[in-house]
């Protein structure tokens, strides 16, 4: 049926560790427990983890993993590890290789992070090639497994060394019994699906596994602004930051590049900062540049290097691993030209293949044409949040780049000239800005620190049932609504949007939308589905039927405990109906990350609220 809008005790010993502030060998009750916050930052091409322990207080006591397995490693500690994985029943070995351990020539799979959010309205300054991508291993997934099976096998491999390594560390007694509290991180832009996808994967590879653990999703730019905004405001820190600057979080990943600008209220006693505009992204990350190259390739080598085996040409060839190691350094080091490889071609034209030594050469004319429409991407994010918050008459002061790609030298230099052209604004890149993101999500889970207000980023409402405009409606799309006057009885669904974009949102906001359905005597089903909707146009329109509206997911509200003698009714066809009235009531800010629903009848909270996706 359609629906109506009413209007609108355990003890734990703990070890003796070499760093943070463990007490040695004290004894504490289950309700002061020390916790273990773990943050899991999984990105498109590489995933870190950073953990810390709840009586620890300060962003240095955040340990980050930085020794992963494998001999794939350019050097002893890095930051990431790679997020791929290769299945041993398509390789000659037994189990999984992930990370650093998946060597060149090897049947496997990465870039499966933006399957995830796949089913989203193509953006603005999205990669315009990334829907053509179909080199196999390039966004490629297994037979028989979906995006998020895949992401949960390798999430469950980084979870087994991961808890191994704190096993080692705190002792596995200690560890079994810590609550464990994770923090997963999410592209701000990605929509609910693809958010809930990435819960649901680590969740299935054993994160927060137990009852006592728990998990919480926190958007990407939010978690590197939180570890960011510390670093600038700690004692003694140079030309630190000052309450009334405004300051963009300019995060820039393998797949996706996510801006947030914050104005910062008052850094003491304690840090508060606010989302000043609706934050920016698209999916033009540094798989943007390794894609161009693969279009380059083709033009210029054609068959020679289409027909070549993926294992030769994708991520984690031989010859992808060359590219990298250039293009993180580009322009440093860079004369005339670079050579990568090896690979096997036919080419006739010395100035691009060394025929000897098997190498493709790349000029600096060639390395710029893979870069800069990825930075004049990442430029176009960064002038529309300046342009947006420039209505508030607000100025940014600073821009800060993290993520792995916010450590490249071409970036940074593009991007400063234009800040010095626009306003002379500071553009900074902190050390280790791959580790900005973990970092600064396992401070959310330590501290609390949050933004005090964000930005609605996307409107949400229901399709409910108003009166039938005779003249202006389409007949063939009326309803029949049999608790309404004879003369009323026709309805049409129209949308109402009950939270719009660029509104405010603090851990405080709750939107109520009261509704009814029917419920036939002798039925045996007391669930009902309701379907929330979004979009993200500047103005939401009130048809469904708009290609920007996008169904969100299935509210299914339980009301089985509901008395149906204490309802309204009335008879149609012959057969006995209550009128079963409710609200749905969805928290925005919740502090876990994700929509949380519940549904009333009156003041009371009655069933159950869940939301689910289509798969």
């Amino acid at each position: 049926m359609p629906f109506e809008p009413d209007s609108l005790p355990h003890e734990v010993e703990l070890p003796n560790r070499k760093f943070g502030k463990l007490p040695n060998r004290t004894l504490l009750s289950a309700s002061n427990r020390i916790k273990c916050i773990l943050s899991i930052d999984y990105g498109t091409t590489y995933t870190g983890i950073s953990y810390v322990f709840s009586n620890e207080s300060e962003l240095n006591d955040i340990a980050t993993v930085q020794t992963w397995p494998g001999d794939g490693r350019d050097r002893d500690f890095e930051w990431k590890t790679p997020t791929v994985i290769a299945y041993g029943s398509e390789n000659n070995f037994q189990g999984v290789k992930w990370g650093f351990m998946v060597e060149p020539g090897m049947k496997s799979y990465s870039w499966t992070k933006l399957l995830l959010d796949k089913n989203a309205p193509k953006g603005k300054y999205d990669d315009p090639t990334l829907t053509n991508i179909v080199r196999k291993g390039m966004m490629e997934l297994p037979k028989g497994k979906s995006a998020q099976q895949v992401c949960e096998d390798y999430l469950r491999e980084v979870r087994n060394f991961v808890f191994a390594r704190l096993d080692k560390e705190n002792g596995a007694d200690f560890m079994k019994l810590t609550p464990m509290e994770c923090w997963i991180t999410v592209p701000a832009t990605w929509l609910d699906e693809a958010q809930d996808a990435t819960r649901e994967a680590a969740k299935g590879a054993g994160f927060a596994s137990r009852s006592m653990d728990s998990i919480n999703v926190i958007p990407e730019p939010e978690a590197a602004a939180i570890c960011a905004l510390k670093k600038l405001t700690a004692p003694g820190a140079p030309d630190s930051l000052k309450a009334g600057e405004d300051i963009m979080i300019c995060d820039c990943g393998g797949g996706t590049v996510d801006l947030t600008t914050y104005s910062v209220t008052a850094t003491y006693p304690l840090l508060d900062f606010e989302e000043l505009v609706v934050g920016e992204g698209g999916k033009c990350g540094a798989t943007y540049i390794d894609r161009n190259l693969h279009t380059l390739m083709t033009t210029r080598f054609g068959e020679s290097f289409k027909k070549l085996d993926p294992k030769k040409t994708g991520p984690g060839s031989k010859f992808m691993q060359s590219f990298e190691r250039v293009k993180r350094d580009f322009p440093k080091g860079f004369d005339k030209e670079k050579g990568i490889g090896p690979l096997k071609l036919v080419s006739k034209n010395p100035a691009h293949y060394d025929d000897d030594d098997g190498t493709v050469k790349l000029s600096l004319a060639d390395m710029q044409s893979l870069f800069d429409p990825v930075i004049s991407q990442v430029i176009a994010l960064v002038k529309a949040q300046v342009q947006e918050a420039s209505k508030l008459n607000h100025d940014i002061d600073r821009i800060v780049l993290v993520g792995g790609f916010g450590d490249s030298p071409y970036l940074f230099e593009k991007l400063g000239a234009w800040c010095k052209t626009n306003g002379g604004i500071k553009l900074i890149c902190p050390p280790a800005p791959q580790a900005a993101i973990a970092r600064g999500a396992a401070l959310r889970g330590l501290a609390g620190t949050a933004p005090s207000l964000k930005k609605q980023r996307r409107h949400y409402g229901y399709e409910v049932g108003r009166t039938f405009d005779e003249g202006v409606d389409d007949a063939t799309k009326a309803y029949i609504d049999p608790f309404l006057d004879q003369e009323d009885q026709r309805r049409i669904q129209e949308m109402v949007w009950k939270i719009a974009k660029g509104e405010n949102v603090t851990t405080k906001t709750v939107r109520s939308q009261s509704l009814y359905f029917t419920h036939k005597e002798g039925s045996s089903s007391f669930t009902q589905t309701v379907e929330l909707y979004s979009c993200n146009l500047d103005t939401a329109p009130l048809s469904v039927e708009h290609e920007r509206v996008v169904q969100v997911g299935e509210i299914k509200v339980d009301y089985s405990e509901v008395d149906l003698n204490t309802l309204e009714s009335t008879y149609k066809d012959g057969k006995k109906c209550y009128k079963m009235e409710f609200d749905v009531r969805i928290e925005f800010g919740a502090v876990k990350g994700i929509l949380v629903f519940s549904s009333w009848i009156g003041k009371r909270q009655v069933g159950t609220a869940s939301l689910s996706f289509a798969k």
